[in-house]
């Protein structure tokens, strides 16, 4: 069974969440707060898999709660569901290691394929979330690889010096399958088509110097 915790000020959306979550016999929200001073609390304590959490909370920014998930339950899931659709939220939440995040207008259509997805050790951004970045900020590279997670960095870095999945697999100690679902999403966030493309990108964003290319 997968445990959930939803934190959000308002009542009616907790109840919304989880009363869609639990249509699926496999999804259970134990835990559920209100504020910020609440869910550290909860947080400390309690142990869960996933966390869908907002940001407008009454007394802190609830992006402050992501290192204290990952702090205390390491292996939970963190999706961020807010109005704030856009950066610098979007970059900032992804920093701290959320592993995905939706607009809470879309978030009924969407909230359990990013909760299969993270499960499954990929990431999720909401359609809406994806397009305001295409269109709404600059597109660099620095700023688009702030769109990946730590993991899917790693992978991206290997991919871009030439790594095959079958040894980025190897070298991470992940599954191909996961290799695989990673360089979907960094393919899709970075819009590339090409793996010389990402190459390119490591270079112009400085994940890696060119130097580095011309060691034995």
């Amino acid at each position: 069974m997968v445990q959930i915790a939803l934190v959000d000020d308002h009542s009616i959306v907790r109840e919304g969440f989880k009363r869609l979550l639990e249509l699926n016999d496999s999804y259970t929200v134990t835990l559920e707060a209100s504020s910020f001073s609440q869910a550290e609390s909860v947080i400390a304590q309690s142990t869960f898999d996933v966390a869908i959490i907002d940001i407008s909370l009454p007394d802190k920014n609830g992006l402050e709660l992501i290192p204290l998930i990952k702090h205390f339950s390491p292996k939970a899931k963190v999706i961020v569901v807010s109005m704030y659709d856009n950066d610098p939220y979007v970059s900032e939440a992804i920093n701290l290691g959320a592993d995905a995040y939706l607009s809470k207008q879309y978030a009924s259509d969407e909230i359990l394929e990013a909760i299969s997805n993270t499960l499954s050790g990929g990431s999720y951004l909401g359609s809406d979330i994806i397009k305001n970045i295409r269109f709404n900020l600059n597109s660099t590279a620095a700023t688009k690889m702030q769109l990946l997670t730590k993991r899917e960095r790693d992978v991206f870095n290997l991919l871009a010096i030439g790594y095959s999945v079958t040894s980025v697999s190897k070298e991470l100690n992940i599954a191909a399958k996961t290799v695989h679902a990673h360089k979907s999403n960094i393919y899709d966030k970075l819009q590339i088509t090409e793996s010389y493309e990402l190459l390119k990108m490591a270079i112009k964003s400085h994940s890696i110097k060119f130097e580095e290319l011309l060691k034995e």
